[in-house]
Formats: structure tokens, sequence, C-alpha cells
């Protein structure tokens, strides 16, 4: 293939990357505002202890760390991992 053939299917895989890139971190960023929404004023709903707030926590953390790792080696898929 040519350079400028190259050069347009690198641009769309950006593209193609940073549109899903962006939905799927602002569809993560949703998911988390929706967890949170059960403390605050929404506290008096659940009955939680401060335990399980830091383990969801902890767990989310873990979580964005292994995204760096899992994103600089790809091929690698993690089983989800979760329970209170």
């Amino acid at each position: 293939m040519n350079d400028a053939t190259d050069l347009a299917r690198e641009v769309s895989k950006r593209a193609k990357f940073e549109r899903l890139a962006t939905a799927r971190t602002k569809k993560v960023i949703k998911a988390i505002r929706v967890l949170a929404n059960m403390g605050g004023q929404g506290r008096y709903n659940y009955e939680f202890a401060d335990a399980d707030v830091d383990k969801i926590a902890g767990t989310l953390a873990d979580e964005v760390a292994k995204l760096r790792t899992t994103m600089i080696a790809p091929g690698r898929q993690l089983d989800i991992e979760f329970d209170l």
C-alpha cells in the first residue's frame, strides 16, 4: 500500500479510538456518579458502612490501575472480581 493509504488508515483508527474512548469514559463516569448517589442525601435509603465505601472506592482505584496496564498490553482481558 502507499503512504497516503496507510496515513488514512491510521487517522481512521485514531478517530475511532477517540470516539469510542470518549463515549466509554463518559459512560463510566455516569455509572460512578449513579453509584455515588447512594450516599449523600440518598444515604437514608440504604444501609452501608464506611468499610463498604472504602471497599468500593478501593476496587475502583484498582481497576483504574489495571486500565493503564491493560491498555498498554493489548489482548489481555481481566475478569470482574467484586463482592461486598
